[in-house]
């Protein structure tokens, strides 16, 4: 049997980029996970598995109690391959899915991995920008994200935040290739924005720190996207590295009657974003 208790906290919740909705109360209510759903009953729970498989999974696993999305508690979705949990609407479904879910993260990586090598920021090559992109992530005032949280400092931390993630942490796990692909990163690096608002609400100076990390984050990803060898160039120290000569696709673009061509940054459906 497993047993999750009942906890309470004042909750100041926010999604990036949406406005704030400020929560007075927390639910006094335990979350609880039943057949791929969290759900919220009175009181602490006993949960009953089929079998043993699904209780060492739990164990192995143990699920987020708040949402992904929009950071409040409910009835939620559980993702089969990690700690991220959903309100159905904030996904979103319409109803609930009858087989076992992955959440979108979980999907995008899979595809990732479907390419490969065959990606130009593949984990490979990603290994090498990520130093970069997490060296301007951790400017001044970031001190407080770099390093795990201990219990010393935040005694009640871990009641609430079920997955840390630290500046720290992400950088060995770069070092070591895990990352997959700039997704990957940019997903995994949102946990320390989505605890931060979990655990000091949506309109403190913490968390207005960590949104400014991940708006960081964000900018760095969308460059190693669009042309993982202009990246590079820019962050070494060579003055001249805008005259480099890049692998680029040439294509013709039409301007006030005039054709020239241009460097092809990238192609999505019938628009193109060109370098010049």
């Amino acid at each position: 049997m497993h047993l999750k208790q009942n906890k309470d906290q004042s909750i100041f919740s926010s999604s990036p980029g949406e406005m704030e909705v400020d929560v007075e109360d927390s639910p006094t209510t335990s979350p609880v996970k039943q057949n791929g759903m969290v759900v919220e009953v009175a009181g602490p729970v006993v949960i009953q598995y089929k079998d043993k498989k699904n209780r060492e999974k739990d164990k192995k696993m143990k699920n987020d109690c708040y949402c992904w999305i929009c950071h409040h508690t409910g009835n939620m979705l559980c993702c089969e391959r990690c700690p991220r949990v959903f309100h159905i609407k904030c996904v979103p479904l319409t109803e609930e899915p009858d087989e076992d879910w992955i959440c979108p993260c979980c999907a995008h990586l899979e595809e990732c991995k479907k390419l490969g090598d065959k990606s130009k920021c593949c984990r490979t090559n990603l290994a090498k920008m990520l130093p970069f992109a997490l060296d301007r992530m951790s400017s001044s005032g970031t001190e407080a994200f770099q390093q795990p949280v201990t219990t010393e400092v935040a005694p009640n931390y871990f009641d609430f935040v079920h997955y840390p993630m630290d500046m720290g942490t992400i950088r060995q796990k770069a070092k070591a290739g895990v990352w997959q692909c700039t997704q990957h990163f940019l997903d995994n690096s949102r946990w320390i924005l989505h605890n931060c608002i979990i655990f000091n609400g949506g309109k403190s100076r913490l968390t207005a720190l960590a949104r400014t990390v991940y708006n960081v984050c964000q900018h760095e990803m969308l460059e190693i996207s669009l042309c993982p060898d202009c990246f590079l160039n820019s962050c070494n120290a060579d003055k001249d590295w805008f005259t480099r000569p890049v692998k680029r696709l040439i294509v013709w673009c039409g301007l006030n009657c005039e054709v020239f061509p241009s460097g092809l940054l990238k192609c999505c459906s019938d628009k193109v974003n060109r370098s010049t």
